[in-house]
């Protein structure tokens, strides 16, 4: 196992090399269990795990990391009542139920089960009922297929891939999981180096210095390329040559755009500002757009009304897809923004031609311009309206609608209003299992109403899906908790939480509160559980490393 970790710590540093995030590291959330906890978990099952799966649960993590979207974390608190049942014979049933296009229709593929339930009947139930026996799902393979590892039967311990989703019957995969794991990254570190090579080989062309795009499409491809890089640098120099020497006004007004709306490009409004009022010789396609420009600089700034008169100025003028009269996103929404504070309700009709369009600004309100307040006023207006009530339309957003508007009452603290929104998103959607109680306690967590949180947390807990999910509802119940400084019922569930599945988050969230409990020896013991030689954890973590 030794070997995995020194890979994968080879894999972490080549990921963030050039990289400020890793695809490979995303999910990368889970801690080790004890041999303790592993032996619980085979003693209640009565089997044990295969020694690679099993090794990788107690030296390197449970889950998070490896093919998919990551191995998938094992809740040792879950019965898993056929894992200890053996495994079918997968090419008996291949042969059976494999559905080959090349050479059966739906029609002979029925025929071939009906005939060979008539010979057989026993032997054909047999393989349909326990074709999931002794099987541990372990990773997404997408489309409902995922890979699993056998438990129970004669294959015991090797990986096979479940695609019975698309009537594919099962395919083998690798002879262990340490075999399958370790070629994944093999593979993965092959395409971290080779990436990292081309991205050498690009910042080391010399040419790189000198580019200046020619069109815009130029541009993005280059900021595109450079998105997930942590050096910004290089977009930052070329943003600035394009300030400094390009005759592109398009190419300019793109890289104003930059400027403008992404923090990593020095977002500097008034530097934007200087420089938009600098531009001359602008056609009026260019002039609407740099218009629009100073309106979004002037808003951002606080400088609303001024923002208007430059939105107003640039509807008078026409560009090839937005004529005389029409502006586009984000000005629009910006423009109808600050009619809106100005009480001009009947210019925000004009401008609003259906329920979509009206949908998408309250989107705008609530999570881009974040003036909650307003985005409950224009909610209810979007509800209540003659002119959206008459959009066919209207039914299909009810649910974005209802969401916001509790949301947004939430976070002004009107919870008599956030509650009559739930209600009638329930009666909308009829089954309370439709309702994303999960989307809307999160949140209301991030807005801090941690009142109405547990009261949503309840509702779910009701719920049958919620028992899938019970790391996650301790979680969210620990975070409520713990904003209202109830420490001691914060800290019990987020202890039920790291149980369920070792994830990092409430372990975190224990280490914080023991400190502050004054519990040095539990908070000891939790670091502890953390192996000092799995070091990419402690890389991903660097309070682990600040508290060691």
């Amino acid at each position: 196992m030794d070997h995995l970790i020194k890979k994968l710590e080879h894999l972490w540093e080549l990921d963030h090399k050039f990289l400020k995030e890793s695809s490979n590291f995303k999910n990368f959330h889970y801690l080790p269990f004890s041999e303790e906890d592993i032996k619980t978990f085979e003693s209640g099952h009565k089997f044990e795990l295969p020694i690679a799966y099993r090794d990788f649960l107690l030296h390197i993590s449970n889950g998070g990391i490896g093919p998919g979207n990551g191995i998938f974390p094992l809740n040792i608190k879950k019965e898993f009542p056929k894992l200890n049942l053996p495994w079918i014979d997968p090419l008996e049933y291949n042969e059976l139920f494999l559905f080959d296009p090349t050479k059966d229709s739906y029609d002979t593929y029925n025929d071939t089960i009906n005939n060979a339930r008539l010979k057989d009947s026993t032997k054909v139930d047999k393989l349909i009922q326990g074709a999931d026996n002794g099987q541990l799902p372990i990773a997404d393979d997408g489309c409902g297929m995922y890979y699993f590892l056998v438990v129970k039967g004669k294959h015991t311990g090797e990986v096979w891939l479940n695609r019975m989703a698309n009537e594919g019957g099962f395919k083998w995969v690798a002879n262990s999981f340490g075999e399958w794991f370790e070629d994944w990254l093999d593979e993965a570190i092959l395409e971290s180096y080779n990436n990292n090579q081309a991205i050498q080989e690009l910042y080391a062309d010399e040419g790189i210095q000198f580019f200046l795009p020619e069109h815009v499409k130029d541009l993005e491809a280059f900021v595109d390329r450079s998105s997930n890089l942590s050096d910004k640098r290089p977009v930052q120099e070329l943003l600035k040559r394009v300030l400094e020497q390009s005759t592109s006004q398009q190419v300019i007004a793109k890289s104003i755009d930059y400027l403008l709306n992404d923090d990593n490009y020095n977002k500097d409004h008034n530097y934007s500002l200087q420089l938009l009022f600098q531009l001359e010789n602008l056609d009026e396609s260019n002039k609407k757009k740099n218009l629009c420009q100073q309106g979004k600089a002037l808003f951002d700034l606080g400088k609303q009304e001024e923002a208007l008169i430059y939105f107003d100025k640039a509807l008078f003028l026409s560009d090839p897809i937005y004529t005389n009269g029409e502006l586009e996103e984000p000005y629009l929404s910006l423009m109808c923004y600050c009619l809106l504070k100005s009480n001009e309700l009947d210019k925000v009709l004009d401008y609003m031609e259906d329920a979509d369009q009206a949908v998408l600004f309250l989107q705008d309100i609530y999570h881009t311009i974040k003036d909650h307040a307003m985005a409950s006023v224009w909610g209810e207006i979007v509800i209540d309206h003659p002119k959206f009530k008459e959009d066919e339309e209207l039914e299909d957003y009810l649910q974005d609608i209802y969401l916001i508007l509790i949301y947004a009452n939430a976070s002004i603290k009107n919870e008599p209003k956030a509650h009559l929104y739930l209600n009638k998103l329930m009666a909308f959607k009829v089954n309370p299992n439709n309702i994303p109680f999960e989307n809307i306690v999160d949140e209301l967590i991030a807005i801090k109403n941690y009142h109405l949180a547990l009261t949503y947390l309840e509702k779910y807990q009701s719920l049958n899906r919620s028992k899938q999910n019970m790391e996650w509802f301790h979680y969210r119940k620990g975070q409520c908790l713990m904003g209202q400084e109830n420490f001691l019922e914060a800290h019990s569930h987020f202890h039920k939480s790291y149980q369920l599945k070792h994830w990092i988050l409430p372990c975190f969230e224990l280490i914080k509160i023991n400190k502050k409990l004054g519990k040095l020896e539990e908070t000891k013991k939790l670091i502890g559980e953390i192996p000092i030689m799995n070091k990419v954890f402690l890389k991903k973590y660097q309070f682990i490393s600040d508290l060691k």
